[in-house]
């Protein structure tokens, strides 16, 4: 027993001899490296919180705010898009200029004027979108490049390593070269993948909102076209009306006097009433109107200027002409009024039949447009530079409110034209209005 515990503390003497040996030897392994071998970097991907920091930096407030402002419009529109039943409606609301005939139309025609300049705002947002799209896309790719680039000197690098590890004592200062190299890389590498991802993903959103515009674009192109041919049914109805009322003028009622008076001097609903009772009071019909001067028309109506007089008297006896009680002559056509520089196309230098929007934001003649790209691979606009075409197809938005300001200007004219004309033998032009085409044509006439 004694024996035993004599032996015990000579294995543990020769254990601590072993160990102080073993840390003398590290510590002279130290003192000959003069090198130490660095901590090799990993590889972290971009974390969320990253992410969600570039969407906070690369959203574009000013489209997105665009984008809510138009979504919002729309929704208001919808609304606004059931056309109410006129049939039911009484005389004054239909030829009242202040009944709910005129009213739902000038509420349609001021939300066609919005839906113009609501359009060009789409078009300016696509426009900045794809400028920018086009920027992310390039720095993308110059990034993915990179990262390819460094990736491979990664690859080379790692390789260059562990030959050097397999030769610590030949080649540690190589090693350690190796790897301060490696770390480096692997850290350019970590920021290039990061910035790939940040790109891509800005690109992304640049994407989608460029969608949602097009699809704006596309629902605010149909809702234009749906409300333009609402108002020219209803125009078309009301012309209708109004021609059929013009044959019988000598047979014309107190009513119907107080109508054709209406549609002239474009009266509001008091005065129709105080022109019906005037005519009542005096007895005065048809026929009996024509022979009322333009003196009478003033003091019998009331009427305070001399030109609402003068175009009574003038307009009543155009109609006894065109549509005479036996038969007689027709109706001799009024001269061509000069044609404002602002309905004339940029490209045709002539009056614009169909004036539509391009991507470009200016207003030309659809089949002018259509006929200076026929044959172009991408082209430009020849006002601005712009491009024309987007993924190789025209994209055009029907101008109706300019179409309309065309004919409303081409009407003043023509009963401007109509009061001054002279009774000699001349030869005009006349500009006048189809009903079944939404265009202007020129005829030539000669006048007796």
């Amino acid at each position: 027993m004694q024996g035993g515990n004599e032996k015990q503390p000579d294995r543990e003497e020769v254990l601590q001899k072993e160990i102080a040996a073993l840390r003398e030897e590290i510590e002279k392994l130290k003192r000959e490296t003069r090198y130490v071998l660095p901590k090799e970097t990993t590889m972290p991907d971009a974390t969320s919180m990253e992410l969600e920091q570039c969407a906070r930096n690369e959203h574009c407030p000013e489209i997105e705010e665009s984008m809510v402002e138009i979504k919002d419009k729309m929704k208001e529109w919808q609304t606004l898009m059931v056309m109410p039943d006129f049939t039911e409606l009484k005389s004054e609301d239909i030829w009242a200029n202040d009944g709910t005939f005129q009213v739902w139309k000038r509420q349609q025609l001021q939300q066609m004027e919005d839906m113009s300049s609501m359009v060009i705002s789409v078009l300016q947002c696509q426009q900045k979108l794809s400028e920018e799209r086009e920027k992310k896309a390039t720095e993308l790719k110059k990034r993915k490049q990179e990262y390819v680039q460094v990736e491979c000197m990664c690859e080379t690098q790692l390789q260059t390593k562990e030959q050097l590890k397999a030769q610590v004592e030949i080649c540690f200062r190589q090693c350690v070269d190796a790897i301060q190299k490696w770390n480096d890389f692997v850290t350019k590498k970590i920021q290039t993948k990061k910035e790939v991802r940040l790109l891509q993903h800005a690109l992304d959103m640049r994407q989608t909102l460029d969608m949602q515009c097009e699809e704006h674009f596309n629902k605010l192109k149909e809702w234009n076209e749906l409300m333009e041919q609402q108002i020219y049914k209803k125009d078309e109805w009301i012309a209708d009306m109004y021609e059929q009322l013009q044959k019988t003028w000598y047979k014309w009622t107190p009513q119907e006097i107080t109508v054709f008076m209406a549609q002239t001097l474009k009266c509001e609903k008091a005065e129709m009433s105080k022109l019906h009772g005037l005519l009542c009071k005096h007895n005065i019909n048809g026929q009996s109107l024509l022979s009322i001067s333009k003196k009478e028309f003033i003091d019998i109506f009331q009427i305070q200027s001399f030109a609402k007089a003068s175009l009574i008297f003038d307009n009543i006896h155009k109609i006894a002409a065109k549509y005479p009680i036996p038969n007689g002559q027709q109706q001799k056509r009024e001269p061509d009024p000069t044609i404002p520089t602002e309905f004339l196309c940029p490209l045709s230098k002539t009056i614009m039949n169909d004036p539509v929007i391009a991507l470009d934001q200016i207003t030309y003649d659809r089949l002018s447009l259509q006929n200076f790209c026929r044959d172009k691979t991408n082209p430009l606009s020849p006002c601005n530079g712009k491009p024309l075409t987007k993924n190789g197809e025209l994209l055009l938005y029907s101008n109706h409110s300019l179409r309309r300001r065309i004919q409303q200007c081409a009407k003043v004219i023509f009963f401007w034209f109509c009061k001054n004309l002279e009774h000699n033998t001349i030869h005009i032009k006349v500009i006048f209005f189809e009903k079944s085409v939404s265009h202007f044509k020129l005829h030539s006439i000669q006048k007796e």
